[in-house]
């Protein structure tokens, strides 16, 4: 059998994108279109990162018997010569690209989602007609591009390492964008209303079709390739390169990642309701106030600490005494 499962929790992508708290770096216009069509492009974005792209892409190997699960007649559409590289009895695709493989594939991922919305074909198919299709488009490349910069967050500049899958994923993907040229994306630091630093993404919607598409089609072309033919080599070369975050030049993001951090806004906390049994036998809902003190309640009356601590140790002593066999007394 072969196939995989997705689940997207609609009730926690609505709480944690409606809000439209992390949208800083992009002008104010397109704040309040993040902030209308947050969910929907989102959700758009997620259906093409997952089903078609970690739902695709085939890797060539080479069996013990020696023979391929592919036509050897194939040719490589980067050199237009036969398929000359596989992987071999024995490796996988972790195996190949190490440290990168994580991070490699989410990007592919969201290089799939980005290309795949730019056709209102497939849009359409999630639902959106021809003039929203647009604008989800149109949010899915600029949020890609935002994230690109948040994601600094996750980069250690003392070893140079990310420290995130997706973070550096989107970065990768903001670097082919700026790439791109023709006055496509910009990133510039400004000036805040509070007088202190900042930055300012922009994308012209206008050139997603004629420049933004190309350059990352390119760019999935070379991911899918590498990946499926075992081309670890080639690959590292490409991700690397893109990945790296450099001190100076038009794009300082290892100075910027400072204004990064500065801006970084607070993480959303959540507030569940509890369900209990009313002085009417009946099941009742208990809903909290949206603070730090309805978070704390919340979470006391869902596990009362006599009940918790009880369970906790009555779990500890079962734990010790399974355990009991294999140790042995030295008094």
């Amino acid at each position: 059998m072969e196939g995989f499962k997705n689940v997207n929790l609609g009730n926690v992508v609505s709480s944690s994108k409606k809000s439209g708290n992390n949208t800083n770096f992009v002008s104010k216009e397109d704040h309040e279109i993040i902030k209308e069509w947050n969910i929907k492009s989102y959700e758009v974005g997620v259906a093409f990162h997952e089903l078609l792209g970690h739902g695709s892409g085939k890797l060539f190997t080479r069996d013990k018997d020696g023979t391929f699960n592919f036509d050897e007649a194939v040719v490589n559409p980067l050199t237009g010569k036969a398929v000359q590289k596989f992987y071999d009895v024995g490796e996988t695709w972790s195996s190949k690209f190490t440290t990168i493989a994580s991070s490699y594939e989410e990007c592919r991922a969201e290089a799939v989602a980005l290309y795949l919305s730019t056709f209102k074909e497939a849009v359409n198919i999630l639902g959106f007609g021809a003039e929203d299709a647009e604008t989800v488009n149109y949010v899915n490349w600029l949020t890609m591009g935002q994230a690109g910069i948040v994601g600094l967050e996750q980069y250690s500049p003392d070893t140079k390492e990310w420290t995130q899958a997706h973070a550096r994923a989107r970065f990768v993907l903001l670097q082919v964008m700026l790439n791109a040229g023709e006055g496509f994306v910009s990133v510039e630091q400004v000036t805040g209303e509070d007088g202190e630093p900042d930055l300012l993404f922009t994308l012209d919607r206008n050139k997603i079709e004629s420049v933004g598409k190309p350059a990352v089609g390119e760019f999935l072309k070379r991911l899918h390739i590498y990946k499926s033919l075992g081309d670890d080599e080639s690959g590292r070369e490409l991700y690397e390169g893109l990945s790296q975050v450099k001190e100076s030049g038009p794009h300082p993001f290892a100075k910027w990642r400072a204004i990064v951090l500065a801006r970084k806004k607070p993480r959303n906390m959540f507030v569940q309701a509890n369900t209990v049994i009313g002085s009417d036998g009946k099941v009742a809902l208990r809903e909290y106030e949206a603070s730090h003190e309805g978070l704390i309640r919340s979470w006391a009356e869902r596990l009362p600490a006599e009940e918790f601590v009880s369970a906790v140790e009555r779990q500890l002593v079962d734990i010790a005494e399974r355990d009991r066999a294999y140790f042995t007394s030295t008094a």
